[in-house]
């Protein structure tokens, strides 16, 4: 929050150490970037004069980071020259196509609101109470912008995905899957351990969970019953933001089971990062951190809104869509469905009174049944409510062959820099991604040995043909994990299991694998970033 104390020239703060004689000015460096927007807007508020807000966007090289102490990415927003308020993305710090943007929102006259209404600060006055008209109002409309340019970002990455098409690749997925098939239906008649078995007798499934505010999420505690038989489980959050339910479990003698799963529920009552919620017994406990992010559905603007522009469903399969309606219902009207074609299925109105209606703060939750008809077609689905009017994209895909997820379906490539997966094994496609520092720093090496004819050296080929196959095996390790087919002996192993498991994957099945994709290895197409970029 003195970020732009330590960078103007009007101050000077300077650290002084007297033991060992050492002095330094005390300064602050914004992160190298591209100005990507810049624009100036107004808010209105009563009777005030319109409120303007210069706005300047910039996007960096790498990614930033978006929350906690050291945070520098994120917008800041100030009046004056130097008063912060708050440094944040407006609902977007999770977002990964806006990791990289950072810049700075100045609202002028901020000081007269300020003088007569102090009520836009929160009652800590550590920034602005974004549940005050004005100040969700500036929310809102900072939002819209950034969710823009969100939007351009994703788009200009997908629009650099291609898909591996050649005559080899039926051939090879057909022996990849075969081999896929028969080591998952090998294990899937064996008697599955359990998740993971707390090595002190107490455990939560996983280290770290996300919820959106207003929401809830389950997460699940494994007991050992034998040690706390009799015993009273005791669960505390640290902080208010989080809500939990049960605070308490008593371990009694009705299930027969050793290792007794119980579910948690957690609900995010408001915005929080790294929040401890904790099981204790006695001498031994365990934990996990939740955060808590802004939720998408409560920034919408419009009457009626969709959440998101685009959706798959599912060859003769059935999905529920989210319709959200901003404000309180008009209960005697209906919500109108149309959409072009007959590659899905649908009601052709919703009648709100008999509807089943979710309702989290201001927003109402309807949901609108498809069913996918024909596979490779979309259509766009649009529902009208009163006089408003909201649409989706809607694309039907072909339904899986097998009833294992594991299995590959075809080979993608991604310009993605630093992506949060690797892969997208539930729609089976592997993805390898090229623009990732390190396929870029070993792809560099390859063409500095062997030239402009790198792409046709046997090194190239060998590497991008075991960059897929290691993808394959994760695949598989992944969908062994879904089936509790992998052993996790202590808390917080999920990772480094599914890790191990794709190692021992590699070498069972890598030669296979390698022999199998090779052919294809000529029409995998990198190209590296910059000839002179350090990597």
């Amino acid at each position: 929050m003195l970020r732009k104390v330590f960078t103007s020239d009007k101050f000077n703060i300077r650290f002084i150490n007297g033991e060992k004689k050492l002095e330094a000015k005390m300064k602050y460096l914004f992160p190298e970037g591209e100005l990507i927007l810049e624009r100036n807007f107004e808010i209105e508020y009563y009777d005030y004069d319109p409120f303007e807000v210069n706005l300047k966007i910039y996007k960096s090289d790498i990614n930033l980071r978006q929350a906690g102490e050291y945070r520098n990415g994120g917008i800041v927003l100030y009046f004056n020259r130097d008063a912060i308020l708050d440094c944040s993305l407006f609902g977007l710090d999770h977002d990964f196509y806006a990791g990289k943007f950072f810049g700075e929102a100045q609202i002028v006259s901020f000081n007269q609101l300020l003088k007569e209404d102090e009520a836009v600060l929160s009652d800590e006055r550590k920034g602005l109470d974004y549940s005050h008209e004005f100040c969700e109002k500036l929310k809102k409309q900072l939002f819209k912008i950034l969710k823009e340019l969100t939007e351009k970002e994703k788009k200009k990455d997908l629009e650099t995905e291609s898909d591996v098409k050649v005559p080899h690749i039926k051939a090879a997925l057909g022996i990849i899957n075969k081999t896929i098939k028969m080591e998952l239906e090998d294990l899937s008649d064996e008697v599955p351990p359990p998740k993971f078995v707390p090595a002190n007798g107490l455990g939560f499934y996983q280290d770290f969970i996300d919820i959106a505010v207003k929401e809830s999420k389950n997460v699940y505690l494994v007991i050992d019953r034998q040690k706390f038989y009799g015993k009273e489980i005791v669960i505390k959050s640290r902080d208010p933001s989080v809500v939990i339910s049960p605070e308490k479990i008593h371990i009694s003698k009705e299930n027969d089971e050793r290792y007794q799963k119980e579910k948690i529920e957690l609900f995010g009552e408001e915005l929080c990062i790294d929040i401890e919620v904790s099981a204790k017994c006695e001498d031994t406990a365990s934990s996990i951190l939740v955060a808590v992010h802004e939720n998408p559905k409560l920034i919408i603007e419009e009457e009626i809104a969709f959440l998101g522009d685009k959706t798959t469903v599912v060859e003769n399969k059935e999905k529920n869509i989210p319709l959200l309606i901003n404000g309180i219902p008009d209960f005697s009207e209906q919500i109108k469905i149309t959409a072009d074609g007959d590659i899905i299925n649908f009601p052709s109105s919703i009648q709100l009174e008999n509807a089943e209606i979710k309702q989290i703060e201001h927003i109402h939750e309807v949901t609108i049944p498809i069913k996918g008809l024909k596979k490779d077609a979309e259509t766009k689905l649009i529902a009208k409510y009163k006089n408003n009017e909201a649409s989706i994209l809607i694309s039907v895909i072909e339904p899986r062959e097998h009833i294992f997820r594991g299995l590959i379906k075809g080979f993608k490539e991604s310009a993605i820099r630093n992506p949060k997966e690797i892969s997208s094994y539930e729609e089976g496609i592997v993805f390898v991604h090229t623009a990732h520092p390190v396929i870029q720093h070993y792809i560099k090496i390859i063409k500095k040995d062997f030239g402009q004819k790198y792409v046709d050296s046997l090194a190239y080929r060998m590497f991008r043909t075991n960059l897929f196959v290691d993808r394959i095996c994760k695949q598989m390790a992944l969908e062994k994990d879904r089936l509790q087919l992998i052993p996790q002996l202590h808390i917080g192993e999920a990772a480094s299991a599914i890790e191990r498991e794709t190692m021992e994957l590699f070498f069972k099945y890598g030669a296979q694998f390698h022999n199998a994709i090779c052919p294809l290895a000529r029409s995998f197409k990198i190209e590296l970033e910059s000839e002179d970029e350090e990597t």
